[in-house]
Protein backbone atom coordinates (compact mmCIF):
# COMPACT_ATOMS: atom_id res chain seq x y z
CA UNK A 1 0.00 0.00 0.00
CA UNK A 2 2.85 2.63 0.77
CA UNK A 3 4.03 2.43 -2.77
CA UNK A 4 0.41 2.49 -4.08
CA UNK A 5 0.78 5.87 -2.24
CA UNK A 6 3.92 7.22 -3.57
CA UNK A 7 2.32 5.98 -6.85
CA UNK A 8 -0.66 8.53 -5.97
CA UNK A 9 1.19 11.52 -4.78
CA UNK A 10 3.74 11.22 -7.96
CA UNK A 11 0.29 11.02 -10.03
CA UNK A 12 -1.36 13.90 -8.49
CA UNK A 13 1.90 15.88 -8.42
CA UNK A 14 2.16 15.48 -12.50
CA UNK A 15 -1.38 14.81 -13.47
CA UNK A 16 -1.08 11.80 -14.76
CA UNK A 17 -4.79 10.45 -15.14
CA UNK A 18 -3.28 7.26 -16.48
CA UNK A 19 -0.91 6.33 -13.34
CA UNK A 20 -3.62 7.31 -11.20
CA UNK A 21 -6.33 5.24 -12.35
CA UNK A 22 -4.37 2.57 -12.26
CA UNK A 23 -3.25 2.96 -8.83
CA UNK A 24 -7.33 3.17 -7.69
CA UNK A 25 -7.62 -0.39 -9.70
CA UNK A 26 -4.72 -1.87 -7.94
CA UNK A 27 -6.23 -0.47 -4.51
CA UNK A 28 -9.28 -2.03 -5.75
CA UNK A 29 -7.80 -5.38 -7.04
CA UNK A 30 -6.26 -5.84 -3.38
CA UNK A 31 -9.72 -4.86 -1.63
CA UNK A 32 -11.60 -7.58 -4.17
CA UNK A 33 -9.13 -10.25 -2.33
CA UNK A 34 -9.63 -9.41 1.05
CA UNK A 35 -13.63 -8.84 0.54
CA UNK A 36 -13.94 -5.63 0.68
CA UNK A 37 -16.04 -4.97 -2.33
CA UNK A 38 -17.64 -2.16 -1.46
CA UNK A 39 -14.12 -0.21 -0.97
CA UNK A 40 -13.36 -2.02 -4.33
CA UNK A 41 -16.10 -1.29 -6.03
CA UNK A 42 -15.58 2.61 -5.13
CA UNK A 43 -12.12 2.74 -6.30
CA UNK A 44 -13.17 1.10 -9.35
CA UNK A 45 -15.49 3.87 -9.78
CA UNK A 46 -12.70 6.93 -9.30
CA UNK A 47 -10.66 5.04 -12.15
CA UNK A 48 -13.85 4.73 -14.62
CA UNK A 49 -13.77 8.63 -13.47
CA UNK A 50 -10.75 9.59 -14.72
CA UNK A 51 -10.54 7.39 -17.66
CA UNK A 52 -14.28 7.32 -19.62
CA UNK A 53 -13.97 11.16 -20.00
CA UNK A 54 -10.58 10.44 -22.76
CA UNK A 55 -10.10 7.52 -23.34
CA UNK A 56 -12.36 4.25 -24.17
CA UNK A 57 -9.14 2.32 -24.59
CA UNK A 58 -8.02 -1.32 -22.95
CA UNK A 59 -8.13 0.16 -19.23
CA UNK A 60 -11.83 1.14 -19.68
CA UNK A 61 -12.24 -2.32 -21.25
CA UNK A 62 -10.66 -3.32 -17.38
CA UNK A 63 -12.57 -1.36 -15.29
CA UNK A 64 -16.01 -2.27 -17.30
CA UNK A 65 -14.89 -5.86 -16.79
CA UNK A 66 -14.01 -4.79 -12.52
CA UNK A 67 -16.93 -2.91 -12.10
CA UNK A 68 -19.36 -5.77 -13.34
CA UNK A 69 -17.57 -8.79 -10.96
CA UNK A 70 -17.42 -6.71 -8.41
CA UNK A 71 -21.45 -5.58 -8.73
CA UNK A 72 -22.16 -9.17 -9.37
CA UNK A 73 -20.83 -10.24 -5.76
CA UNK A 74 -22.49 -7.25 -4.30
CA UNK A 75 -25.72 -8.82 -5.95
CA UNK A 76 -26.62 -5.81 -8.30
CA UNK A 77 -27.55 -7.49 -11.73
CA UNK A 78 -28.76 -4.29 -13.17
CA UNK A 79 -25.44 -2.79 -12.54
CA UNK A 80 -23.46 -6.16 -13.71
CA UNK A 81 -25.65 -5.71 -17.23
CA UNK A 82 -25.15 -2.06 -17.34
CA UNK A 83 -21.60 -2.08 -17.03
CA UNK A 84 -21.14 -5.39 -19.13
CA UNK A 85 -23.26 -3.55 -22.19
CA UNK A 86 -21.29 -0.34 -21.91
CA UNK A 87 -17.01 -3.18 -21.83
CA UNK A 88 -19.37 -4.69 -24.82
CA UNK A 89 -19.73 -1.57 -27.00
CA UNK A 90 -16.05 -0.23 -26.46
CA UNK A 91 -14.65 -3.92 -26.96
CA UNK A 92 -16.29 -3.74 -30.33
CA UNK A 93 -15.24 -0.59 -31.08
CA UNK A 94 -11.64 -1.77 -30.48
CA UNK A 95 -11.98 -4.84 -31.85
CA UNK A 96 -10.79 -6.68 -28.70
CA UNK A 97 -12.54 -10.30 -29.32
CA UNK A 98 -11.33 -11.57 -26.09
CA UNK A 99 -13.17 -8.95 -24.02
CA UNK A 100 -15.90 -8.78 -26.26
CA UNK A 101 -16.32 -12.46 -25.32
CA UNK A 102 -16.15 -11.22 -21.80
CA UNK A 103 -18.57 -9.41 -21.77
CA UNK A 104 -21.15 -11.73 -23.62
CA UNK A 105 -20.81 -14.02 -20.76
CA UNK A 106 -21.33 -11.52 -18.09
CA UNK A 107 -24.63 -10.08 -19.79
CA UNK A 108 -25.84 -13.70 -19.97
CA UNK A 109 -24.88 -14.32 -16.07
CA UNK A 110 -26.71 -10.59 -15.38
CA UNK A 111 -30.07 -11.30 -17.24
CA UNK A 112 -29.49 -14.99 -15.86
CA UNK A 113 -29.81 -13.25 -12.62
CA UNK A 114 -32.71 -10.53 -13.56
CA UNK A 115 -34.91 -13.49 -15.02
CA UNK A 116 -34.38 -12.71 -18.34
CA UNK A 117 -33.89 -16.21 -19.80
CA UNK A 118 -34.30 -15.72 -23.41
CA UNK A 119 -31.75 -12.64 -23.54
CA UNK A 120 -29.23 -14.68 -21.18
CA UNK A 121 -29.40 -17.70 -23.60
CA UNK A 122 -28.89 -15.53 -26.47
CA UNK A 123 -25.86 -13.69 -24.68
CA UNK A 124 -24.03 -16.81 -24.07
CA UNK A 125 -24.29 -18.33 -27.19
CA UNK A 126 -22.47 -15.05 -28.37
CA UNK A 127 -19.53 -15.49 -26.07
CA UNK A 128 -19.66 -19.22 -27.03
CA UNK A 129 -19.23 -18.37 -30.46
CA UNK A 130 -16.25 -15.78 -30.17
CA UNK A 131 -14.64 -17.95 -27.51
CA UNK A 132 -14.56 -20.56 -30.05
CA UNK A 133 -13.56 -18.05 -32.90
CA UNK A 134 -10.24 -17.74 -30.45
CA UNK A 135 -9.66 -21.34 -29.49
CA UNK A 136 -10.22 -20.32 -25.99
CA UNK A 137 -11.30 -23.79 -24.42
CA UNK A 138 -10.98 -22.87 -20.94
CA UNK A 139 -13.81 -19.68 -21.49
CA UNK A 140 -15.34 -21.61 -23.88
CA UNK A 141 -16.07 -24.52 -20.78
CA UNK A 142 -17.09 -21.63 -18.70
CA UNK A 143 -19.89 -20.75 -20.99
CA UNK A 144 -20.83 -24.18 -21.76
CA UNK A 145 -21.45 -24.59 -17.74
CA UNK A 146 -23.21 -21.60 -17.44
CA UNK A 147 -25.56 -22.86 -20.01
CA UNK A 148 -25.90 -25.69 -18.23
CA UNK A 149 -26.82 -24.79 -15.31
CA UNK A 150 -29.43 -22.26 -16.93
CA UNK A 151 -31.18 -24.70 -18.63
CA UNK A 152 -31.55 -26.82 -15.10
CA UNK A 153 -32.93 -24.16 -13.16
CA UNK A 154 -35.39 -24.19 -15.98
CA UNK A 155 -35.80 -28.17 -15.42
CA UNK A 156 -35.02 -28.10 -19.16
CA UNK A 157 -32.81 -31.78 -18.16
CA UNK A 158 -31.93 -32.81 -21.50
CA UNK A 159 -30.40 -29.27 -22.35
CA UNK A 160 -28.60 -29.22 -19.22
CA UNK A 161 -27.12 -32.54 -19.61
CA UNK A 162 -25.80 -31.46 -23.25
CA UNK A 163 -24.01 -28.46 -22.23
CA UNK A 164 -22.29 -30.05 -19.50
CA UNK A 165 -21.14 -33.25 -21.73
CA UNK A 166 -19.91 -30.61 -23.98
CA UNK A 167 -18.17 -28.81 -20.64
CA UNK A 168 -16.65 -32.20 -19.89
CA UNK A 169 -15.03 -32.39 -23.17
CA UNK A 170 -13.88 -29.49 -23.67
CA UNK A 171 -12.25 -29.31 -19.78
CA UNK A 172 -11.01 -32.65 -20.42
CA UNK A 173 -9.14 -31.59 -23.73
CA UNK A 174 -7.12 -29.07 -22.04
CA UNK A 175 -6.78 -31.31 -18.90
CA UNK A 176 -8.55 -28.82 -16.25
CA UNK A 177 -9.12 -30.88 -13.23
CA UNK A 178 -11.21 -27.84 -11.83
CA UNK A 179 -13.76 -27.60 -14.48
CA UNK A 180 -13.93 -31.27 -14.67
CA UNK A 181 -15.14 -31.74 -11.49
CA UNK A 182 -17.73 -28.98 -11.92
CA UNK A 183 -19.24 -30.54 -14.85
CA UNK A 184 -18.89 -34.29 -13.57
CA UNK A 185 -20.68 -32.50 -10.20
CA UNK A 186 -23.26 -30.95 -12.22
CA UNK A 187 -24.19 -33.98 -14.68
CA UNK A 188 -24.79 -36.08 -11.61
CA UNK A 189 -27.47 -33.50 -10.07
CA UNK A 190 -29.28 -34.03 -13.80
CA UNK A 191 -29.47 -37.60 -13.34
CA UNK A 192 -30.31 -37.32 -9.72
CA UNK A 193 -33.48 -34.98 -10.82
CA UNK A 194 -33.53 -37.86 -14.24
CA UNK A 195 -33.94 -40.20 -10.97
CA UNK A 196 -31.34 -42.31 -12.85
CA UNK A 197 -29.08 -43.03 -9.22
CA UNK A 198 -27.01 -45.47 -11.10
CA UNK A 199 -25.57 -42.97 -13.26
CA UNK A 200 -25.72 -39.87 -10.48
CA UNK A 201 -22.94 -41.60 -8.57
CA UNK A 202 -21.24 -43.12 -11.64
CA UNK A 203 -20.29 -39.21 -11.64
CA UNK A 204 -20.40 -38.33 -8.40
CA UNK A 205 -16.54 -39.66 -8.09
Amino acid sequence: MVKLDSAENLARKFHLKTLLARVYIERGNLQMINDELVAADSNYQLACQLVENYARDTIYLLLMNKLAVCSYYLGDNQKVLDFALSGLKAAKDLHNKKREAAFYNLAGIAMDGLGDVADAINYYQQALAVFGSLNNKKNVTSVQLNLGVLYEEQKDYESAEKYYREALLSARQIKNERLMSVAYSNLANVFSHHKKYRKSLSFSF
